[in-house]
């Protein structure tokens, strides 16, 4: 994890190892498969519930994204890499960024609907699954692709792979005065 940000530098050069390779939404099913699997084993308790997910799911498919190789299709076990990023409604921001609304209180009820566009977005999680470099390469310029289209993207990291993330991802401390550690609000814009 703590190559991450050297990996988003280089290889956000090198676009075009993303050939290949799409950034689309996962199926309910994908989500749950790697919910139990993947997420649970390594996240525990940190991660949110599995019904609260599945409710964010039905409320807008795009909050959950996968990276998949495009020669094996979208089944659950080409995905390279899974990113949740809840777009968020202007009251949700509000809420974020006045210390009213952690990523653990976080429901369907503050996510954009579909189709609407919003300017800010709440990083839950993002993990890479494939141990293949080139699927790692893939993940990581997607994904960063996908954060660059918000105004603003929040986290609040609870654990320290989630700190690792969101400091690769250039995100710093939203109240200027906080260190970057477990526990503080993150932005990135």
């Amino acid at each position: 994890m703590n190559n991450i940000k050297r990996d988003i530098n280089y290889y956000y050069e090198k676009r075009h190892l993303v050939n290949g390779y799409k950034i689309e939404s996962i199926s309910l099913e994908a989500l749950r498969y790697h919910y139990v699997n993947t997420l649970r084993p390594l996240f525990g308790r940190q991660l949110m519930p599995l019904s609260v997910i599945e409710d964010i799911y039905r409320a807008n498919k795009s909050a959950f994204l996968g990276v998949f190789k495009e020669s094996n299709g979208c089944n659950p076990l080409s995905i390279c890499g899974i990113i949740s990023l809840f777009p968020v409604l202007p009251e949700t921001r509000e809420m974020i960024t006045s210390a009213r609304l952690s990523g653990h209180g976080m429901n369907e009820e503050h996510l954009a609907p579909s189709g609407v566009f919003a300017d800010s977005a709440y990083l839950s999680m993002g993990i890479i699954i494939s141990k293949n470099i080139r699927d790692r390469a893939a993940y990581i310029i997607l994904s960063v692709q996908k954060i660059l289209e918000y105004k603003e993207v929040f986290s609040f990291p609870t654990t320290d792979p989630g700190l690792n993330v969101s400091q690769a991802f250039g995100m710093l401390p939203f109240h200027k005065y906080e260190k970057s550690e477990l526990g503080v609000l993150h932005v990135l814009n």
